[in-house]
């Protein structure tokens, strides 16, 4: 049976829910009115909300709500009486005491023993607004009638009052066999008649939104163990349907009348069960997704509290949307929006003389809005700003070294565009703690690439700018091309996928050291997708006709090769750990077939970078021997923190492991019989270089094959230490455990997993 605490803390929890609903209305009511005037019923349903709003308040037992609720009714009111037509001042004052109240409904922890600074500030403006003089903070209000009807003439000013004593508002506990009552709504929460008058339409626009719903507590990690219960269910039915498949396919003759058809029985009902399993899935989909709406709508007191920092006008509109993404989408909006709407609003707009000078109205406008785009979801955020200056980012750019000149002066206007989102590139002369130091639009799309995602920059002088990002609904259940390049398992989202082709050796053309394979009269560079992501050199295919995908994602083709297709399939996609996390190319990995990992590719990280230097290179692939024994490697680091990282990565992977300081020391420890060596190239005593050529100078230093990690990435570089010895050089700004593992997978024999 629920405890009074229970009962307390979930009332608390739907009133807090009410309220934010509450505010978000009112501030788009206040919005409408500002622009269309007198609009009677926008007005009455104003009105009536603040006035709700302040009564239930007080009877929860926030005493600061029910007060600044009061005062900013007697603020409303009076803006009523003007029909609205007040000047920005007032109407930013009427804003920031919703954002007061949000942020009181926000913390109900917060000390109710007096009003914070802004609150003190607040209700000193509003009462010099209305005249006032001298008014108290505000004292506990008389129960006034809603506006229903034509507007009342305006109330007096409250009187100077002490706070109520904690008796007045103390929560109100239900009776024991009501637990779920909640306080009574009465016609005040009805919805407003419909009107015939555009105005009244658009009205009922804002307010014709469901306001409450029932629903159940469910944790996130009770979701996510049903999304994977019910994936793993569908797999595990696929492949039984793909035996019995296999089964119907053999000699008919083979099997009596009977046989074939209990098979064939039991085809049609794996068929069955297989798609219930999937309606269930489906609907499992359903539970982990999250309202955009619900993000939108905890921006705009923090836009405008941004805006008044900078002592900037800004007026926020939320697009109504049913837009729903999964959490961990809703985790990366929320990042990137952070820097968007800081950047909309520090480089966006102007200050309200300068829009003043340019005509333009004295608040600048941020508009958030998202819309389907079936698996994906388009959000925007927009302002009327000044619009970036695309002959700055030019010359931000070359300055930065981002581009050399000749490059930039070949660049259009779009390709100019995108280099806001390279890292340390920014416009801004000084640094403030808003922007300036070129942090920020590179961590967007870090964060979108990170799910696939794609962000888009466009602008006009004068007019403002738009960021539009691309993201899938669900990061956690993908539908995925899986397929095999070398030893290894990669998934490719489907929704990136144009298509599927046999192509002949005589279909393909050489241009340079570029293969070239045309797709509808387009010539495509066509490259081996394990190339792309481990950065091996990849020799001639050896099974012909090859298997290619053609990659497509915002207006970008590239064709790649795999060894083999193994089917499209709906799997849970894990995120990475915290090892992989660096991997551009990799957005997570997938459970795919028993227990086989697979790698999910970030395909429009790869459209964006593929053709950027290699940061691994393999001239030769060694003969791999079977010990009988743990395969043994000899780690040379002079860092003892790489080393110590280095020698738990392939004691995780199952290798036994030596360890050396320098050269010299790795010489004196080769003795062991190491079945591969990794080394540094700089190092004290004696450096990789001379180690190269030393051990492999020796009589059996011949056949045991090195790989160089190094933070040196010069082809100089890498031509030295192949010509020294090196079988393979991997450089550590890039290096990962999966590029590690499958480096170690051309030379030695790694333990099963």
């Amino acid at each position: 049976m629920a405890t009074r605490s229970d009962r307390r803390k979930r009332l608390l929890a739907k009133f807090a829910t009410v309220a934010r609903e509450r505010l978000t209305r009112m501030g788009e009511l206040l919005a409408h009115l500002l622009e269309e005037g007198g609009d009677e019923e926008a007005v009455t349903t104003l009105m009536r909300e603040i006035h709700t709003l302040k009564g239930e308040s007080r009877l929860m037992g926030f005493g600061r709500v029910n007060e600044l609720s009061h005062r900013t009714e007697d603020l409303l009111a009076w803006a009523r009486d003007k029909a609205f037509q007040i000047d920005a001042d007032a109407s930013e004052l009427i804003t920031f005491g919703f954002d007061l109240m949000r942020k009181r409904v926000d913390d109900p922890d917060a000390s109710e023993d007096d009003h914070t600074d802004e609150e003190k500030g607040y209700l000193a403006s509003l009462a010099a607004c209305l005249g006032e003089g001298e008014a108290a903070e505000g004292g506990p209000p008389e129960e006034t009638p809603a506006a229903e009807s034509a507007p009342p003439p305006k109330p007096e000013p409250a009187a100077p009052a002490p706070a109520p004593e904690p008796a007045m508002v103390k929560f109100s506990e239900p009776a024991d066999d009501d637990e779920d009552s909640e306080p009574e709504s009465s016609d005040e929460d009805s919805e407003p008649e419909s009107s015939d008058e555009p105005t009244g339409r658009r009205t009922q626009a804002v307010l014709g939104r469901k306001r409450t719903r029932d629903f159940v507590r469910i944790s996130n990690e009770e979701v996510a163990a049903l999304t994977e219960l019910s994936a793993d269910l569908l797999s595990r039915q696929a492949n039984i349907h793909a035996t019995i498949e296999q089964l119907l396919a053999r000699d008919r003759t083979a099997l009596d009348r009977e046989t074939a058809s209990l098979i064939r029985a039991l085809a049609d009902a794996s068929a069955e069960i297989g798609a219930r399993i999937d309606a269930l899935q489906g609907r499992v989909r359903h539970l982990r997704l999250h309202e955009v709406q619900d993000l939108f709508e905890r921006y705009p007191p923090a836009i405008r509290e941004l805006g008044r920092e900078q002592g900037k006008r800004v007026k926020v509109v939320v697009e109504p949307t049913t837009v729903a993404v999964d959490r961990r989408v809703l985790e990366t909006l929320d990042e990137a929006m952070l820097h968007l709407v800081r950047n909309s609003v520090d480089h966006g707009l102007e200050s309200a003389e300068d829009r003043k000078r340019t005509g333009k109205k004295e608040f600048g406008t941020v508009t958030l809005s998202a819309r389907p785009l079936g698996a994906r979801v388009e959000v925007t955020i927009q302002d009327d700003g000044r619009g970036v200056d695309v002959d700055r980012v030019r010359a931000a750019a070359i300055e930065r070294g981002k581009v050399g000149a000749a490059e930039a002066a070949e660049l259009g206007e779009e390709s100019i565009l995108q280099l806001v989102f390279e890292p340390g590139l920014s416009t801004r002369e000084t640094i403030t703690d808003i922007s300036g130091r070129g942090v920020g639009l590179d961590v967007v799309k870090r964060h979108v690439a990170s799910l696939g995602g794609t962000v888009h920059l466009s602008t006009r002088p004068g007019q403002g700018t738009t960021f539009t990002m691309t993201l899938p609904v669900s990061a956690s259940l993908a539908e995925v091309l899986i397929v095999r390049a070398g030893r290894s398992l990669y998934a490719v989202p489907s929704t990136q996928v144009e298509r599927l082709i046999r192509v002949e050796r005589p279909e393909i053309r050489q241009l340079g050291e570029r293969s070239i394979l045309e797709i509808d009269g387009e010539p495509l560079p066509l490259v081996s997708l394990r190339e792309l992501m481990v950065g091996t050199r990849v020799g001639e295919p050896e099974v012909w006709p090859l298997s290619v995908a053609v990659l497509a994602r915002a207006g970008k083709r590239l064709s790649v090769w795999v060894d083999q297709f193994l089917g499209e399939h709906r799997l849970v996609q894990h995120t990475l750990g915290d090892f992989l996390k660096g991997i551009r190319r990799v957005s997570g990995t997938v459970v795919a077939g028993e227990q086989d990992l697979a790698l999910v590719v970030n395909v429009p990280e790869v459209l964006e970078h593929w053709g950027e230097g290699q940061t691994t290179m393999v001239t030769q692939e060694a003969a791999i021997v079977d010990t009988g024994r743990p395969t043994r490697i000899l780690i040379v680091e002079d860092s003892e923190l790489t080393r110590d990282m280095l020698v738990g990565l392939a004691e995780r992977i199952g290798l036994e492991t030596l360890e050396a300081v320098n050269g010299k020391d790795a010489l004196s420890r080769v003795e062991k019989e190491p079945d591969l060596i990794l080394t540094d190239l700089d190092m004290p005593v004696m450096d990789g270089f001379a180690f190269l050529e030393a051990f492999r100078a020796r009589p059996d230093g011949k056949e045991t094959p090195v790989i160089v990690l190094s933070t040196r990435g010069s082809d100089e570089d890498k031509r030295r230490a192949m010509a020294a010895g090196a079988n393979a050089y991997v450089i550590k700004a890039e290096f990962s455990e999966a590029t590690f593992r499958d480096l170690l997978s051309h030379f030695v024999a790694l333990p099963q997993k």
